[in-house]
């Protein structure tokens, strides 16, 4: 060995499989979910990323780069790093449904949106994001554009 890593997926599974996470984020517009069931290798497609990243260093060059290329495969991993991308979502969906998105709705896109607003509403109340997620979230329309004053702070004690 000359101090390369060994590829440890053999090709004759790991393309067919590239190719598909490939098609599905072409096709769907986002990465795939293992709660998600656009595609019925949704789930599949979803952990496979997870061991591709886990297992990124150990990748060959080739593979790397092709994964890279993919948009948000590396990026997008993680609750912080989703951030921007969730916030746009919301604020175009916002502006393409004109109301909130519904937590109880039967369609994933639009849970998951809602889903992810309540989570930052929270966050945000409990001092947890940080002043560009706040204008993040008013821009979006998730929090209101001004800061509304809390009754009880104007209460006789």
């Amino acid at each position: 060995m000359t101090g390369e890593f060994k590829d440890y997926t053999p090709s004759a599974k790991w393309d067919p499989t590239a190719t598909k996470f490939e098609a599905f984020v072409n096709t769907h517009g986002r990465l795939p979910s293992e709660a998600g069931d656009d595609d019925e290798d949704e789930p599949h497609l979803a952990r496979w990323r997870r061991r591709q990243i886990r297992m990124f260093d150990s990748l060959g060059d080739e593979r790397q780069e092709r994964l890279r290329a993919i948009e948000g495969f590396m990026t997008n991993h993680g609750p912080a790093a989703q951030f921007p991308a969730l916030a746009e979502r919301s604020k175009e969906f916002r502006a393409e449904h004109g109301r909130a998105p519904r937590r109880h709705s039967k369609d994933l896109a639009e849970r998951t949106v809602a889903n992810w607003e309540r989570d930052k509403r929270t966050a945000k109340g409990r001092g947890d994001l940080t002043e560009e997620q706040v204008a993040a979230l008013r821009a979006a329309g998730v929090l209101p554009a001004e800061e509304e004053p809390d009754p009880g702070d104007t209460a006789i004690r």
